[in-house]
């Protein structure tokens, strides 16, 4: 695979073949390497010296030099070598680039702004898009700076099943159909399930990545709707990323049962079912739901959450293992939540000393308001004078 040689304000990304990495696993041990055909005397076309280079399928995490041979990473190593062109990498960090499952801007500005913080390929799993094909043909237009793809998206053929308008592969087309509520509410009929089915899978056949499931925002729908889009899944070979129906809250429709229906479609068809961020949709019910997620994970219900490749992703930025991040967190737990209460402390206080410096300030705004909320009715009239 070709890499992107661009430099991030958190190191250098390079979109690099994991299979290289294993050829190349003796070269990260700093091993001599018999017979290769590259070595630390090869003049390479470009080299990136003394970065911080991570790895998350080799657990590498060292400083090493890389030399790239015809915009192929050819070489890893802890030896001097030198290229036609040099990046000193130090103190930065050299790795894959970040793939975002999870993001909904489709603008130019978005994704630029994702290839700044290293990512290198930016999906739109969790809502999706309708239809593929336009979705595919409109980003190839706007020149990207990364990689793109999107879910076929649920909500989209709900909405269009059930307010008439055909779907547009655009934020807006969702937004601006959160006025209606039927889509949202109603139980789909055996006829309005076929539409939405087909709506679904037609995007499936065109190019999506799986089913984009956002039943947060149409919490109404059936249980055998939600069962139906796991098994078109499993028909088709994807997984679904979800954003289950409902939230934090007493039994019953809670997150813990929206868990436990997505855990059971999973289980049901065989097909990997992608949570997406079970923290915010469990806020205080977190123990109960990830007591459940981590036994369904133990018994190979389910392929991933997004909390978790969430956590992944940013512990990979630093050089960390996820692994071992209750390692981090237990210990430093308490110190953490005493430091939030500490600081909010200190902004209380200074919310207050400034309220004092300004009392007067504030006093005169006041009864500035005041005044022209008692007068507001002169103040119309002699507007209108003017006219």
């Amino acid at each position: 695979m070709k890499i992107i040689k661009t430099a991030f304000a958190i190191g250098l990304i390079l979109a690099a073949s994991t299979a290289l990495a294993e050829r190349n696993e003796e070269d990260l041990n700093g091993a001599e390497k018999s017979g290769s055909e590259v070595s630390a005397v090869t003049e390479f076309d470009l080299v990136i010296l003394n970065g911080r280079v991570i790895d998350p399928e080799t657990k590498l995490n060292a400083v090493r030099n890389i030399g790239i041979i015809n915009g192929t990473i050819s070489f890893i190593t802890e030896k001097n070598i030198s290229g036609q062109e040099t990046i000193d990498a130090t103190g930065k960090i050299v790795s894959p680039g970040f793939i975002d499952l999870h993001m909904h801007g489709l603008n130019l500005g978005a994704y630029r702004m994702q290839a700044t913080q290293g990512v290198t390929m930016a999906l739109e799993l969790e809502s999706g898009v309708l239809p593929i094909d336009e979705f595919y043909a409109g980003q190839a237009k706007k020149n990207l700076p990364i990689h793109y793809g999107a879910a076929a998206a649920w909500t989209f053929g709900r909405i269009a099943t059930f307010t008439g308008n055909a779907p547009e592969a655009t934020a807006e087309y969702f937004q601006n159909a959160q006025g209606a509520s039927n889509w949202k509410e109603e139980l789909a009929t055996s006829e309005q399930l076929d539409k939405i089915l087909k709506e679904v899978e037609e995007g499936l056949e065109q190019g999506a990545l799986g089913i984009g499931i956002n039943a947060g925002y149409a919490p109404g729908n059936g249980h055998f709707e939600y069962y139906s889009l796991a098994k078109l899944a499993k028909k088709h070979g994807v997984g679904t990323f979800t954003h289950v129906r409902f939230m934090k809250g007493p039994e019953r429709n809670n997150a813990f049962e929206a868990f436990q229906e997505l855990i059971a479609n999973a289980a049901a068809n065989d097909v990997p079912m992608h949570i997406c961020h079970i923290n915010s949709s469990s806020q205080k019910d977190i123990t109960h739901t990830l007591e459940l997620f981590e036994g369904a994970k133990a018994n190979g219900e389910l392929s991933s959450t997004w909390w978790e490749l969430h956590c992944q992703w940013h512990l990979r930025k630093v050089g960390l293992l996820a692994e071992d991040a209750h390692l981090l967190w237990e210990p430093a737990k308490s110190q953490i939540v005493a430091a939030l209460a500490e600081e909010s402390r200190q902004l209380r206080n200074e919310l207050y000393r400034w309220k004092l410096s300004n009392i007067k300030r504030i006093e005169s705004l006041k009864r500035q308001v005041e005044l022209f909320i008692e007068h507001f009715d002169d103040v119309q009239r002699d507007q209108m004078k003017l006219f």
